[in-house]
């Protein structure tokens, strides 16, 4: 089995039965903040992120497909819209939903897109009812998307893949405006835990939804 990793503008392959990293193609650009897809066994989506390293930080909307057998990367369509420190969640219908993030203005992005896994195309959904970035987010086993925290707002909001659409469900019981981690349980619950906030007051305790 192999892991793929992003630093800067290397691609590196962790081999986990032999324990070895080996670095592979360069991207065409050095990104953070971006995400990545496994389109399918031969093909790995990344897209969006910053560049910090020209002097004003530029948020990509590109889009770069790498080739697992040639080790090689093409470019992809670009999304919508430039964002980094968004969430991608794959759905259970041949798409994968981008949520918020931020451009370089710094602030939370509303605006959400999805991405066909078929022709590697985007489309908006409906926006978030509030900007989020460096949020969490999770796949319910009903297949709804969960996302808390980016926001000093401690609602949490649901998306529904068969309206396309968001609506406001619990609140957070601390405001997890950054950096917070989430995943699901196996008995179906979504655990949140850690994160901070601007003021900078870090979080131990964690929360079940």
């Amino acid at each position: 089995m192999r892991y793929l990793a992003f630093t800067l503008s290397f691609f590196i392959i962790f081999t986990l039965n032999a324990q070895t990293l080996t670095l592979t193609g360069k991207l065409h650009l050095a990104r953070l903040g971006h995400r990545s897809i496994a389109i399918d066994a031969n093909k790995v989506l990344i897209f969006g992120g910053q560049n910090y390293d020209i002097g004003t930080p530029t948020t990509y909307s590109s889009a770069e497909l790498y080739n697992v057998s040639t080790g090689s990367w093409s470019l992809s369509f670009p999304m919508k819209q430039s964002r980094s420190s968004f969430t991608a969640e794959r759905l259970s219908s041949g798409f994968s939903l981008i949520i918020g993030g931020l451009d370089s203005d710094s602030l939370g992005k509303k605006s959400c897109e999805l991405l066909n896994h078929s022709t590697l195309e985007w489309t908006y959904t409906s926006n978030l009812n509030i900007g989020r970035t460096m949020h969490s987010s999770v796949k319910l086993p009903s297949g709804k998307i969960l996302v808390a925290g980016g926001t000093v707002d401690k609602r949490c909001e649901i998306y529904d893949p068969a309206t396309g659409t968001w609506n406001f469900t619990g609140s957070l019981n601390e405001e997890r405006q950054i950096g917070s981690s989430m995943l699901l349980l196996p008995d179906g619950r979504a655990f949140i835990s850690g994160g901070t906030k601007y003021a900078g007051l870090d979080f131990r305790t964690a929360e079940i939804y």
